[in-house]
């Protein structure tokens, strides 16, 4: 069963009544009307779940009437729904973007399982949904490439600011945004009226004694940190020798780590200045990632390896971290960039 506006809804279903019942979600919905696109998606998605043409001029018109935003998942139907989507990324960290401010599908985590499949689906290292919340401007909700939700993904927050700003979901430039690990401030900087970079308070690193993994007589020393989700930063001479693929998933799985973890492999250039790889639980070696560079600041500079603010280089790019000695939350600033948008034909039959 798929939902519209938060509201169950399936095949055969008129959905007059819901959407006559559904409050105004956000002031933006004003705009997402004036050009009447929302009013041919609401037609054609109510076309897909059978509701009668009678239901669909009566429920067409209560929804312009009330300026609800337009849909983004464009009806369901018996081979599965079309999903219009945006391929976005930060420092080479790419997820796949829906709009599920009015309308979200059924089980996200096969949807992400699907879509982020690189052969047969979208491609990405995840799903990163962009919801509504009672609380702050918008709620995101994230799922690795294996179907598993997470907390938090600072790569990923960043593209959500973007997104919202260039699709005109918002018009502010502060945003606060909830996720699993707690609401996030944004601050988004333009160029040419849309975002280029963005900084993200992550809040609060919880730094832990430093514990021993031996991997085949060979010993690592891993600090775990936690930015609302879990981390492993251990130090290394070289982390381009390292065969991620075969170590990778030995400490994403360590015992130590209840809910798996996600692993920096840190080289010490300078004081201010890091270089990594990661392996990412659910979804393996990734370009970046930027709960993972906040970590990896955070574990160096209370070892006293590094200074608190420092770029961390890595594959995808480079990202500026700040740890705030005055507040103890960190700083996250790098890029946000669209790749590309489109719409899958038949998400059902995908994989």
């Amino acid at each position: 069963m798929s939902t519209v506006l938060g509201y169950p809804v399936g095949n055969g279903t008129n959905i007059l009544s819901t959407i006559e019942q559904c409050p105004v979600p956000h002031s933006w919905a004003e705009k997402a009307w004036s050009d009447g696109s929302g009013y041919e998606r609401i037609q054609a998605a109510l076309r897909r779940i059978a509701v009668g043409p009678q239901a669909i001029h009566q429920t067409t018109e209560a929804a312009v009437s009330q300026k609800l935003p337009p849909l983004s998942i464009i009806g369901m139907g018996n081979g599965g729904s079309a999903v219009e989507f945006a391929k976005m990324h930060g420092s080479g960290n790419d997820y796949i973007f829906i709009n599920c401010m009015a309308f979200t599908p059924d089980d996200l985590s096969q949807l992400a399982r699907q879509l982020s499949d690189r052969h047969f689906g979208v491609g990405g290292d995840g799903l990163i949904c962009i919801c509504p919340s009672n609380r702050a401007d918008f709620r995101m909700r994230m799922f690795n490439a294996d179907g598993s939700e997470g907390a938090m993904c600072g790569n990923g927050i960043r593209c959500l600011g973007k997104y919202v700003y260039d699709k005109g979901l918002t018009g502010k430039t502060s945003l606060r945004v909830e996720t699993a690990a707690g609401e996030r401030g944004l601050k988004l900087m333009l160029r040419d009226g849309q975002v280029a970079q963005v900084t993200v308070d992550m809040g609060i690193p919880a730094v832990s004694a430093p514990i021993e993994i031996d991997i085949k007589g060979k010993c690592y020393t891993s600090i775990p940190v936690s930015m609302g989700n879990p981390h492993s930063v251990v130090v290394v001479d070289d982390p381009a020798a390292l065969d991620l693929e075969k170590i990778g998933p030995i400490f994403e799985h360590w015992p130590y780590f209840q809910d798996r973890t996600n692993t920096e492999f840190v080289h010490l250039i300078s004081r201010n200045r890091l270089g990594a790889r990661v392996w990412e639980r659910g979804s393996g070696e990734t370009l970046a990632c930027g709960t993972g560079a906040c970590a990896v600041v955070a574990a160096l500079s209370t070892a006293r390896l590094c200074q608190r603010e420092a770029a961390v280089i890595l594959p995808g790019g480079e990202l500026q971290v700040c740890w705030n000695p005055e507040n103890g939350h960190t700083y996250l600033t790098g890029p946000a960039v669209t790749v590309f948008e489109g719409k899958t034909e038949s998400v059902g039959e995908i994989g």
